[in-house]
């Protein structure tokens, strides 16, 4: 028995290898040929979709199709089924749409502007090098979506793009989640965002995804709708343990909203969200807008009280706004970040209920925080930098640098200590406007004021210039000059305010990449080499790609790699890189980014083009030394 069941898989191993092979599509071939070569290359997609088997790759020639990639049979582990257009030039390959409900399918190089969709019960799958009108994960699980281009909107759902929920009331067709998929290196641009649309919507359970080192982009504009309905950037429902990171997302408003009372939101938490990480995240929200856009940690709804668990750490959250809180602040953290509005309140939350503020720099034009009441007893705000651009009079309730308010009313279960308040623009003596609480009284930090008499709080605290190295809202730099009195001020002597400061400078864009030593299989590219913020210091990593194409920032992503890449020197330092295994008389075109060691890349530079000659040209050097000795 035994020996016949290791017959059978054998048999089995070999008849899935015996399938493996390489198939070819083309816009002059016939879905009578038999798809084995360029020569007997099939017609169609949907001629692909029926007869690929596992392990094989399906290379689809430049012109448009009018089926989408949608095979109609699983990959395995071993042996994925591959179609392959030009990844150097995806738009010159065009399907409706990639839209994959199998398992262990990998997709490169296709233009395609429905988007794309992973659906139950696929698993597996991988999309990467392709443009794209849209990414929409339906419960297809451990998916990669990679090094596109993307424009139009991305989602995560359940089954059939389904929420699931009507306020309490699960629909009974939602059968099937997002889980472990990856929205990885794509550079999304969500387009023009109006009334009541979602441009980026996560969830129906969505769980345990990872979305890291993208670039999103958006625009709210109203032009056209007198609609009140409300706007989103990126919102979230029922969706627990994903992982955002470094990402940078954008998003400015054209036109203000419909009415006095109606927003424009970048981003919102509701319905169940929780445990969710944001990590080294940047998000530049309105700064150049025709009117505010605000940040929303998380929102009162039919689930309240379940958006907890959260965290931010070392981001960069900008707006010209506000940052609020709309339902409980519940056992989320906010750590080693900067928050800075120029509009509004950096933070405002009604109920802070057993979270932690540590080591964060906080700034704002008036008052900075506006904490409403706390609840439980294990809340923690330690080692930060309240900075406030202006300050009020004590008596108004919009004076100040931190404020907590009911703080008389509930005096205990947190712990606030090792802060420090600063206002430049303050006349009080001793920062006496740097606490306030209801009814307005207002206190200095530090031990024998009213605030720590009242509380016991922030006795270690204090109140000075934190000497930004640029304290602009435009040019903010929370790096420390020598003389803060933030230095050691916060908890066991470390400094208050971030420690890890996130670096949002990019490297500067390399300018230009010669070629010389053109043969008919090899060249020299040669460049001066950028540093790591703009030209000073050393960049970490490059990004080399080559095409047959002209490349420029539009079709970067899609253009290949060098197979191995160059290693970043100093900036201003001439830099070469010998490139070989050319083809004889082809044109050849260059590009390269560069990224530091926070993650930001460059801009894309200026693309070199040669072409090779048809035979070598190009002689040996001559022998130097003819002398007998060693």
């Amino acid at each position: 028995m035994r020996a016949t069941l290791v017959s059978l898989l054998v048999l089995c191993a070999g008849h899935e290898a015996a399938h493996a092979a390489a198939r070819y599509v083309a816009p002059g071939g016939s879905d009578a040929n038999s798809g084995a070569s360029p020569a007997s290359a099939w017609a169609t997609i949907a001629k692909a979709n029926a007869s690929l088997q596992p392990g094989d790759v399906c290379h689809v020639a430049a012109g448009g199709y009018s089926n989408s990639i949608n095979p109609a049979r699983d990959g395995t582990a071993s042996a994925r089924i591959t179609f392959i257009g030009d990844p150097g030039d995806p738009s010159s390959v065009v399907v409706p749409s990639v839209s994959l409900s199998r398992s262990y399918i990998t997709v490169k190089g296709f233009r395609a502007d429905n988007g794309t969709d992973l659906s139950v019960p696929g698993r597996f799958d991988s999309v990467a090098f392709c443009r794209l009108g849209s990414v929409s994960f339906r419960a297809g699980k451990d998916c990669m979506v990679a090094h596109n281009t993307v424009a139009g909107r991305v989602g995560f759902y359940a089954n059939g793009a389904m929420g699931c929920y009507n306020k309490l009331v699960l629909d009974p067709a939602c059968y099937a989640n997002s889980e472990r998929d990856t929205l990885r290196a794509n550079v999304i641009d969500l387009g023009s965002i109006g009334p009541g649309d979602k441009a980026w919507a996560m969830w129906a359970w969505t769980q345990e995804c990872v979305v890291d080192s993208n670039r999103v982009s958006a625009v709210f504009d109203r032009t056209g709708s007198t609609s009140g309905d409300e706007s989103f950037f990126f919102i979230t429902f029922h969706t627990y343990h994903n992982h955002f990171r470094d990402n940078r997302w954008t998003v400015e408003a054209a036109t203000p909203p419909a009415c006095a009372n109606c927003n424009w939101d970048a981003f919102r938490q509701r319905d169940s969200s929780y445990a969710n990480t944001w990590e080294r995240d940047t998000m530049r929200i309105g700064l150049n807008s025709a009117a505010p856009i605000r940040f929303e940690f998380t929102a009162q709804s039919d689930y309240n009280g379940y958006n907890k668990f959260n965290r931010w750490t070392d981001c960069l959250l900008q707006a010209r706004g506000s940052f609020w809180s709309q339902a409980e602040f519940d056992e989320t953290t906010i750590e080693n970040s900067v928050i800075m509005s120029s509009a509004d309140r950096a933070l405002e939350i009604p109920v802070f209920k057993n979270s932690v503020l540590r080591h964060n720099t906080f700034y704002a034009p008036g008052q900075v925080v506006w904490i409403d009441s706390f609840s439980g007893t294990g809340s923690e705000i330690s080692s930060n930098i309240f900075y406030s651009a202006s300050a009020s009079q004590a008596t108004s309730n919009d004076g100040g640098i931190a404020f907590y308010y009911h703080a008389a009313n509930s005096p205990s279960g947190f712990t606030a200590d090792n802060n420090l308040y600063f206002s430049p623009t303050s006349t009080d003596q001793g920062g006496a406007l740097s606490l306030m609480w209801c009814c307005w009284p207002s206190s200095a930090p530090g031990p024998g004021t009213p605030w720590a008499s009242l509380t016991g709080q922030d006795t270690h605290s204090k109140h000075g210039s934190p000497r930004f190295v640029d304290s602009t809202f435009a040019g903010f730099d929370p790096h420390l000059l020598p003389g803060s009195l933030a230095r050691g001020v916060g908890a066991g002597g470390s400094d208050a305010g971030v420690v890890r400061v996130a670096d949002v400078t990019p490297p500067a864009a390399v300018g230009r990449i010669d070629t010389s030593f053109v043969s008919d299989r090899s060249l020299v590219l040669s460049w001066t080499a950028p540093g790591d913020d703009g030209s000073v210091g050393t960049a970490t990593a490059y990004d080399l790609r080559w095409s047959n194409l002209p490349i420029d920032a539009s079709n970067f992503s899609a253009a290949t790699p060098v197979s191995v890449q160059p290693i970043p020197v100093a900036g201003g330092t001439p830099q070469e890189y010998f490139v070989s295994g050319l083809s004889p008389v082809s044109d050849y075109y260059f590009a390269i980014r560069t990224r530091d060691d926070a993650g930001n890349w460059s801009g894309v530079g200026p693309a070199s083009h040669a072409r090779t000659l048809s035979i070598d040209r190009q002689p040996p050097a001559s022998v130097k030394d003819l002398s007998p000795g060693p």
